[in-house]
């Protein structure tokens, strides 16, 4: 790649790999990608890589000035302070361990000229104390700044090894991390599983923001699924996406699916129900009206029956015979033709023997058959004698 000579402006620099791009002041130095320089920020100096030997920020951004390109002396210093850093770190391991501060420190990082360290820890655990940056400065003999940390910002600074394989995207090229949603793996059609979605550092993959402008431009085109189209076959209902080979899959009504490329200018915005368009509830008519659209059922004409069918009541059957009756009357001194009195003794005597068929107990009830039933087989009174007929005249006398 071409240098960067006297006059030409500014150069972009980074102070790690995949570090924020920094831009330098280049003055006379004649400098190319991959050189090594230092470089006097507000914090002091520090190594820098060049990345753009010419290039000119677009925004208004803040422009540092390159003091000289690195020297073996610069290089040498940065090992030390690397080294001074890890003894840094422990220092600072331990004044959290007497204080039983349970924090996870990251990496320390030394400037330049040593006067200024840097110590990171992960912000998501306990703060630290105040009083642990003074106390640490009084020991190291430098500025000590604690720094805190997200866990996709540790993950950048130490490196790590993603699913695929390969180094994170974070730790490798990425300057800036982007906002990263959920919405965006549902509109790509990623199954919304934790494992899958979810990177090293326990976030939402960086990678689920790179092809999702593509997604949202396609899927502007193209009808949702479930939604019913017009095609040359007939009416089909979508089925899939397919965003990559910019077509869809649709089903037909006898069960056949067929896959249709988008048209030039997108599918027509597709129905929510089969037929000519959603179908709309009419508005809530008045009383009046449903009682006039009701519909009135006929009147039905009443049925007559022939009088032959209809049958004569059934005679009375009385539980008690006639005769019975006639025969208790007589044991009393009275016959069927008395008086009220007599009624009323063969009503009572109706109502035991009734009681007495239905096996209600008492002593009377039994008496009553008993006698009856003597009266039957001899044909005599309660003494063994033959009793006058029921019409009150005598028997014929026997030849």
């Amino acid at each position: 790649m071409s240098g960067c000579a006297s006059g030409c402006g500014t150069c972009g620099v980074r102070l790690r790999h995949a570090g924020k791009l920094l831009h330098a002041e280049v003055a006379d130095l004649d400098v190319k990608s991959g050189d090594r320089v230092v470089v006097q920020l507000d914090r002091g100096q520090a190594l820098a890589r060049v990345v753009a030997p010419s290039h000119e920020p677009k925004n208004k951004v803040p422009v540092h000035r390159l003091l000289r390109k690195a020297k073996d002396e610069d290089l040498a210093r940065e090992q030390r302070n690397k080294q001074r850093a890890e003894a840094a770190l422990k220092l600072a391991e331990q004044k959290l361990r007497r204080r039983r501060i349970d924090v996870r420190l990251v990496e320390a990082e030394y400037q330049l000229d040593g006067s200024r360290v840097e110590i990171f820890y992960l912000s998501e655990e306990r703060h630290v104390p105040s009083d642990l940056g003074a106390e640490l400065s009084a020991e190291l003999k430098a500025h000590v700044e604690l720094k805190p940390l997200g866990p996709r910002d540790r993950v950048k600074h130490r490196g790590a090894v993603g699913v695929c394989g390969r180094e994170t995207c974070c730790s490798s090229w990425m300057e800036d991390f982007h906002p990263v949603s959920v919405k965006m793996a549902k509109l790509q059609d990623f199954s919304l599983n934790e494992t899958r979605l979810m990177g090293v550092c326990g976030r939402l993959k960086c990678c689920l923001a790179y092809e999702n402008a593509h997604y949202e431009s396609v899927k502007r085109e193209m009808p949702k699924v479930g939604a019913f189209v017009d095609t040359e076959q007939g009416e089909a209902r979508v089925w899939t996406h397919h965003v990559l080979r910019r077509s869809i899959s649709v089903r037909l009504a006898d069960g056949t699916q067929i896959e249709l490329p988008i048209p030039e200018g997108g599918f027509p915005k597709g129905r929510r129900s089969p037929g000519q368009g959603a179908v709309r509830a009419a508005p809530a008519a008045a009383p009046a009206e449903r009682a006039a659209a009701a519909p009135v059922e006929p009147a039905l004409a009443p049925v007559e029956e022939p009088a032959e069918s209809i049958a004569p009541p059934a005679a009375l059957e009385l539980p008690v015979p006639i005769d019975s009756l006639a025969a208790d009357g007589a044991d009393d001194g009275e016959g069927l033709d008395g008086d009220e009195g007599a009624l009323d003794t063969a009503a009572a005597g109706t109502a035991s023997a009734e009681a007495g068929a239905a096996g209600a107990p008492g002593e009377a009830g039994g008496q009553r058959r008993r006698r009856r039933r003597r009266r039957r087989r001899g044909g005599g009174g309660p003494g063994g004698q033959a009793g006058p007929p029921a019409g009150g005249s005598p028997p014929a006398a026997s030849g």
